[in-house]
């Protein structure tokens, strides 16, 4: 702690590993999801498992420090952006670029974009002259980074539910930024994974309903993957990041954990490498060191700001 307490920008490190790593979890979980019923209904089941699971598993920690009084508009905001909306679109991009969530999160790299936007404008924070260094060079990678993705392997409508998925998140964690102030960034985390879990099994609700439970979607292994996701992604992820947040401001936050999409791409590949797959890149190789090398800079440059 006394690390993280001289260095808080660990937080968003910590973040930007979790998120790294559940991709490739998750990437298991669409990939062997059953060939028997539509990918909405088995979508709708894995966010389903993955925000429960998130939930039990924070609430062993949270439960007895939550107190009715850290409930708020803004805190429900950031859970139903942040968790139903923008994770949903994550997993329905991930399923239209051929169940590999780590080529549809190259589409959501914008929202280190949305985020700062908001962070400067709606809430208010501060850019220094470093801090705007920073944002000129991860500005410029993902300018490279959508390139290379435009002449690489393309799809449009995993950019469309890329970038809404973008500023899905980006609106979560603009409106988690105002409503953490003055409460535990693990309590805000926990009111906001209910709430978004809440709603989301609301909405989902008529899709469940809608065919009879599957017994082989409902037991085989894929749904462990989700499982993983939700406490990787959302207990583990999601608190780092919103307690970095608390401690660093969202506009910093977003442009240190800006080069995670490229760092899931690259681990991703060296995956199928070492299996012995075979796949079109995604990305031109011509663009995508050059982007990787601008983005890290970028993240480095706001780490030390």
């Amino acid at each position: 702690m006394k690390i993280i307490e001289i260095f808080p920008e660990t937080y968003a490190l910590i973040a930007t590993v979790a998120w790294v790593v559940s991709t490739l979890v998750i990437n298991q979980g669409l990939k062997r999801k059953p060939d028997t019923g539509s990918g909405v209904y088995q979508i709708a089941v894995g966010l389903n498992v993955s925000l429960i699971t998130g939930c039990l598993f924070l609430s062993f920690v949270v439960l007895p420090r939550v107190s009715i009084a850290d409930v708020s508009v803004f805190l429900i905001l950031a859970g139903v952006f942040s968790f139903p909306f923008g994770t949903g679109l994550y997993y329905y991009a991930s399923q239209k670029y051929e169940d590999r969530s780590e080529l549809a999160a190259q589409f959501n790299k914008t929202k280190p974009l949305f985020a700062v936007g908001f962070g400067i404008f709606v809430v208010g924070e501060s850019l220094s002259s470093t801090t705007a260094i920073a944002l000129v060079f991860i500005t410029v990678g993902l300018a490279v980074l959508l390139v290379g993705t435009i002449r690489g392997r393309f799809s449009n409508v995993a950019m469309v539910l890329g970038t809404a998925t973008a500023v899905a998140w980006a609106l979560g964690d603009g409106f988690m930024t105002l409503g953490v102030a003055g409460i535990d960034p693990l309590v805000a985390t926990y009111v906001a994974l209910v709430a978004g879990t809440v709603v989301y099994l609301i909405i989902s609700l008529p899709v469940l309903l809608m065919r009879t439970p599957n017994a082989r979607v409902l037991t085989e292994p894929w749904l462990v993957f989700f499982v993983g996701h939700g406490i990787l992604s959302f207990a583990i992820g999601y608190t780092a990041f919103f307690s970095s947040i608390a401690e660093i401001g969202l506009t910093r936050s977003a442009l240190i954990t800006a080069f995670w999409p490229f760092l899931a791409i690259i681990l991703g590949y060296m995956i199928q490498i070492f299996r012995g797959e075979k796949n079109q890149a995604a990305v031109d190789r011509r663009y995508f060191l050059p982007a990787a090398i601008i983005l890290t800079i970028g993240s480095i440059i706001a780490i030390l700001s």
